[in-house]
């Protein structure tokens, strides 16, 4: 306690303590040193968390370039095309038609878009393009199968059971069926003329105990018509009604003698007619 003896004695000292006590009077606010302590604790927290964020981002935008440069590079890059399951398609046709190109780089490859583009080429049925982060691209397809040519003399169109037109050939392979008669315009890749599609018709229905004994078909004035392998030949009329005429003629086969046939008519399937050769015995 301090008394008047001892203001008296120490004046300065009373007069600090007067105005520190007028202070706190006047701003009404004392900090408890705990808080203190902990308000630079919080702020201290709070200061390492932003660094803790930048330095993140830094490395994320860093990893980010990286991974942009690293893709870019020859490191990810096509270093080779290669075709499988063709035997009739041209596998220089099928890279440039697919539009892939060594160098290019392996993650800008769109493979759909690629398929599609190798499914055009006349001879592909299906295409499927696989990638490997190794540098590879395969290109695999399934090729069309050509069942008849359309034309004569020493120009073909090769078509498969569907219509499209395939390509141009010499000479007829073997297996395949001719068709004499039937409009030639050929443009691979397309379909073919609406003849050419009554005679896929026809040849479908054939069973293999028929199409092996037939051969040179051809179309005239609307009609398709077919030499035997043995002799004579067959006249199925218009492309109407084809699912009977196979089976009338596959039932006149079956119950008359073929020796010395000269034609068999089943173009009216309720009334096939044959005709022999004169002379033949």
């Amino acid at each position: 306690m301090i008394t008047r003896d001892d203001l008296k004695r120490n004046p300065r000292t009373s007069k600090s303590k007067s105005k520190a006590k007028a202070s706190r009077k006047k701003s009404g606010i004392s900090i408890n040193p705990k808080i203190r302590e902990r308000r630079q604790k919080v702020s201290k927290a709070a200061a390492k968390k932003v660094q803790r964020i930048v330095i993140a981002c830094a490395v994320i935008a860093t990893v980010f370039i990286a991974a942009i440069a690293f893709l870019k590079s020859s490191y990810l890059s096509i270093d080779s095309i290669a075709v499988t399951g063709n035997t009739e398609a041209d596998a220089a046709e099928i890279i440039a038609a697919s539009g892939v190109v060594e160098g290019e780089q392996l993650y800008s490859l769109d493979v759909a878009t690629a398929a599609q583009k190798v499914s055009e080429v006349p001879w592909v049925e299906t295409a499927e393009i696989n990638r490997s982060w190794r540098g590879d691209v395969t290109i695999a397809i399934t090729e069309r199968v050509a069942v008849a040519a359309l034309g004569e003399k020493e120009e073909f169109v090769l078509i498969d059971s569907s219509g499209r037109q395939l390509d141009t050939v010499e000479k007829v392979p073997k297996g395949v069926y001719l068709l004499n008669g039937a409009e030639l315009s050929p443009k691979l890749g397309s379909d073919a003329p609406p003849e050419a599609v009554e005679f896929l018709t026809l040849l479908s229905l054939l069973p293999d105990s028929l199409s092996s004994q037939l051969k040179n078909f051809s179309f005239d004035d609307q009609t398709i018509q077919a030499d035997f392998v043995a002799g004579g030949s067959v006249d199925f009329g218009t492309g109407k009604d084809l699912e009977r005429k196979v089976i009338a003629l596959e039932t006149m086969l079956a119950k008359v003698e073929t020796k010395c046939l000269e034609s068999l008519d089943v173009s009216v399937p309720n009334a096939p007619a044959i005709t022999r050769t004169e002379g033949c015995a």
